[in-house]
């Protein structure tokens, strides 16, 4: 009956990939989030989230991430192979990177891509699907 934190991890077969560390907290019959208004679990560092989404995508994607205002953010996304098929520079706007990525299909066939979001020389690797 007593309440307590909750930690909630992401996995792919016996590998963690990311921990949000006090999630929510536990109580019993107690209702979090609505329809309206979801519960949102941030994974990593408070000042460092990155969303890469839909997934799989078709024509657009959207690349979102917040860091601390000064730091230095670019965005590359590569094929399967390593190959760099569209980038970003110095994207940072006082914290924020939003990206709505307009994909050439001439250029960007379907397939598995890598979504590198680099915030101060570290790099966030998503993967995401183009169908």
């Amino acid at each position: 009956d007593a309440s307590e934190a909750v930690d909630i991890a992401l996995q792919r077969a016996d590998d963690v990939k990311a921990i949000a560390k006090d999630a929510v907290n536990y109580g019993a019959n107690a209702t979090v989030g609505s329809l309206k208004s979801p519960m949102v679990i941030r994974f990593g560092n408070e000042g460092e989230n990155v969303m890469v989404y839909p997934t799989p995508f078709h024509s657009v994607l959207n690349i979102k991430a917040s860091a601390d205002a000064d730091a230095k953010v670019d965005v590359f996304v590569t094929d399967v192979a390593g190959a760099r098929v569209a980038q970003w520079h110095d994207c940072n706007d006082n914290g924020s990177v939003n990206i709505v990525w307009d994909v050439n299909d001439n250029i960007v066939v379907d397939g598995v891509y890598i979504v590198n979001v680099v915030i101060n020389g570290k790099v966030n690797a998503i993967k995401t699907v183009k169908r």
